[in-house]
Parts: C-alpha cells; sequence; structure tokens
C-alpha cells in the first residue's frame, strides 16, 4: 500500500505535498505528520497519552482518526498513524538571557509533570529501574563492544543506588530534548514524541533536558559559562512549581553521569562509533565535573 492510499485511509484523498522526514515519518501538505511503526502498543500508548493530555490543557498533537473511528491504519505488518502538524520553532537556549530561558523550560517541565502525574493510571507504561538497567543492558553494551569507560565510573553509577531509590517517581516524558518542544515567540505551541514514556524519577526529565543542552558545547567555555546559568534556571523554574526534594538536588551529578553512560551504550549497541566515543567522552567530563555540577543544584 502507497502512502497516498494510507492517507486515503485515515479520509486523506488530495494530498499534493509528501516529503519523508526520516525513514518513518513524512509530512504532508505541511498540515499533517505520518508515522509508521511495528509497535502497535506504542502506537496506542502515544495515542491515548495524547487524547488525556490535551484534556488536561497540555499542548500535544491530536491524532487524526479514520472514518470508522480508528487512531491508526494497518499495512502489510505495519501501523500508522496521523497527526495534525503543530507550527512553531525549537528555541535555541544560547539566545536571550540563559537564566530567564531555563525558568521558562523549567516551568513548562514542571507543569507536563503535573498533568502525567494526573493521568499516570489511566496510562500502562514501563516502570524503569535504573541499577536493573545498569547491570543488564548497559554495562554489557559497553563490555561487549569494548568501549573504554573508568571503572570509577561504573562504581559511581552503581553507587547512585540507594539514593535513586528515594527519589520521587511518577510517568515522564522521557526524551525531554528542545527539539521536542515548539514555541511561537516565548509560548509553548506544543510537546512532541511521547514514544518514550515510562514511569521514572521526574529528575530524569530535568537532567536529560540539562544534559542535551551540553552537547557539543561542554569544552566551549563561552557556552559552558551559558549552560551553568541554563540549567540552574531550569532548576529554579521546575522548584518553583514543584518543590525539589533534598534527595533529588543531591541526586543531579549522579544522573547527568548515568543518562550520558546510557547513551554510550546505546549507540555502542547500534554500531555507532563516533557517537559512542563522544557519548563516552561526555560521561567522563561530567564525572570529572560532578562537583560543580553538584553546586548548580543548590537552590
Amino acid at each position: 500500500m502507497e502512502i497516498k492510499d494510507i492517507l486515503s485511509a485515515f479520509g486523506i484523498h488530495a494530498a499534493e505535498a509528501i516529503g519523508q522526514i526520516y525513514r518513518s515519518a513524512w509530512e504532508v501538505d505541511g498540515t499533517y505528520i505520518l508515522k509508521s511503526s511495528s509497535d502497535r502498543e506504542q502506537l496506542e500508548k502515544s495515542v491515548l497519552l495524547s487524547d488525556l493530555l490535551r484534556k488536561e490543557g497540555v499542548p500535544v498533537p491530536e491524532y487524526v482518526r479514520t472514518p470508522g473511528g480508528k487512531p491508526f491504519v494497518l499495512a502489510n505488518d505495519t501501523h500508522y498513524v496521523l497527526m495534525k502538524k503543530i507550527g512553531g520553532r525549537c528555541l535555541d537556549p544560547y539566545e536571550g538571557n540563559p537564566h530567564e530561558t531555563g525558568v521558562l523550560l523549567g516551568r513548562l517541565l514542571a507543569r507536563l509533570h503535573l498533568a502525567l502525574g494526573k493521568i499516570e493510571g489511566q496510562v500502562a507504561s514501563y516502570d524503569a529501574d535504573y541499577m536493573r538497567e545498569l547491570d543488564e543492558w548497559i554495562m554489557p553494551r559497553i563490555r561487549e563492544n569494548h568501549v573504554r569507560v573508568s571503572p570509577k565510573i561504573v562504581e559511581y553509577c552503581h553507587s547512585f543506588g540507594p539514593l535513586y531509590k528515594t527519589l520521587p517517581r511518577q510517568l515522564i516524558h522521557r526524551d525531554t530534548h528542545l527539539g521536542n518542544m515548539l514555541f511561537m515567540g516565548e509560548t509553548l505551541a506544543g510537546w512532541l514524541d511521547f514514544d518514550m514514556s515510562q514511569k521514572n524519577a521526574r529528575l530524569h526529565d530535568l537532567c536529560y533536558m540539562g544534559a542535551c543542552m551540553l552537547v557539543g558545547n561542554y569544552r566551549k567555555r563561552r557556552r559552558l559559562r551559558i549552560w551553568r546559568e541554563l540549567f540552574r534556571g531550569v532548576l529554579h523554574g521546575y522548584n518553583e512549581m514543584r518543590a525539589l526534594t533534598e534527595s533529588e538536588l543531591k541526586a543531579v551529578p549522579y544522573m547527568f553521569v548515568f543518562i550520558e553512560l546510557t547513551f554510550t551504550a546505546f549507540y555502542a549497541q547500534h554500531g555507532d562509533h563516533g557517537k559512542t566515543a563522544s557519548c563516552a567522552d561526555m560521561t567522563a567530563w561530567l564525572y570529572r565535573h560532578r562537583d560543580k555540577i553538584a553546586s548548580l543544584a543548590k537552590l
């Protein structure tokens, strides 16, 4: 079945401009985004999350139903969903006042977490356990791909276990890089891509956002200075709306190292040697600068 046939099944019969964004996504007439997946459960969860979050007033993509009311179309063992495209642009955090930008991002993330907390009982989600993942997935991938990671870093991540168990948990986005946030001016137009959502420490989303803004910038003195103000702002903005616990603030440097070690294992598993080396380097940098990162969390 061709893309135009799939669109017709959604009731879109006169599409003129269809452009492939990446392997499993297409933009249609600048109005819709068509996505494909072999994982029906994941798509159904994404649709349900969208419906529930929209009811909570969170700006997220709206899924289009078929004339028969179904949220997806099945073709050649692949499921397709169609979303209305959200307009807007991605924010460049290194423009403008970094602390104010960070506070804005922190407040927006806190609002999202409040909404996710309200609906989590209605969504079946993976209940993550970092320590189990460290032993059963992360370190095996690193060892089998011969990635050089200091034993001190591995020991540091293992020592995170008792503190990790004390962190407040809930349904989180799990992929909070700024590419998944669209803005109209300084107003949030929409959150994107909840495919990786899971139950985990809420602190993950804050540090993940901070780590993504740090990628490619941690060896640039001026950018690093800006980043410190950005991430400090994220923590302040979040804390204004949802008080961060003492254990969360203490866990910040551990979370950064753990997240980047996870990226290292991910790219090693997929055979991307360049990104594996880059992530391993950033992991080592975060470990060396853990005390300075901890100082950012002194609110």
